[in-house]
């Protein structure tokens, strides 16, 4: 588990449980809990350094948001088993050079469980703000190549994850997104065909509200999704507490 400079706690819910902020430390009343599952499996070895600038950047460019302060975000890698790089921390507690050595890839591929981790802990942790009078919203960011080869969970139990924690009540409004990596410039036509289709299975399957198609080796590519990324994040912080839905940019 990564650094957290204040103190944390263990929610032992769910499945896999997560850390996260102790209350006394959580200065404003409502907040856009920001969840990123990362594949650090061996599949994804080319996109290593690419995914690192990724969440580097969003994390800079987060933190120059006036809403800074009403932001939590937790990070989970997904290779043979789930990793917790941190629980759910304050933005202004994250410095993105806390990411430089947390994506190693090598492994398998447990991508549903990750999935499933990340969906119960922003569940489990919204109903526990909720009994303590806080008001929240998320967004839940799934980065892969789509493939899964070590999960326990499948695709089903991951929907009925999501399906629920839209139902329980506990969050404002909540945003899941996949962002598929293909690496477009190095896959034959018949090869992106299949990834792309394996991909939106799992967008289908999982019922993830927005899907998108990233060329992480591609520098324009990789700029416009991290703006997309970045002014999404600030449109459902922006909305939370006004009793509307988000507006994401088109």
């Amino acid at each position: 588990m990564g650094v957290f400079r204040r103190a944390i706690e263990k929610h032992s819910v769910g499945r896999f449980g997560f850390h996260a902020t102790m209350l006394p430390d959580m200065l404003v009343t409502e907040y856009t809990l920001i969840q990123l599952v990362i594949d650090v499996s061996s599949s994804a070895t080319a996109y290593r350094h690419r995914m690192k600038d990724l969440i580097k950047e969003i994390v800079r460019a987060s933190l120059r948001s006036e809403r800074r302060h009403n932001i939590m975000l937790r990070v989970v890698v997904a290779g043979t088993t789930p990793f917790e790089v941190h629980g759910f921390k304050l933005l202004t507690e994250c410095d993105p050079a806390d990411y430089d050595c947390v994506f190693g890839t090598g492994g398998l591929t447990a991508l549903y469980d990750a999935t499933l981790d990340g969906i119960e802990a922003v569940a489990n942790f919204s109903h526990f703000l909720m009994q303590n009078d806080f008001l929240a919203n998320a967004m839940i960011f799934v980065i892969t190549d789509g493939r899964d080869n070590y999960s326990a969970a499948s695709p089903n139990e991951v929907n009925k994850a999501l399906v629920q924690a839209v139902q329980d009540d506990d969050l404002e409004s909540l945003t899941a997104m996949l962002i598929g990596i293909l690496g477009v410039a190095n896959k034959t036509a018949i090869a992106y065909k299949e990834e792309s289709g394996l991909l939106r299975r799992f967008k289908k399957d999982v019922g993830f509200t927005h899907y998108m198609e990233l060329d992480l080796l591609n520098d324009h590519e990789l700029a416009n999704m991290t703006e997309y990324i970045c002014n999404s994040i600030r449109a459902v912080n922006h909305a939370l507490g006004s009793g509307c839905l988000p507006s994401l940019p088109i």
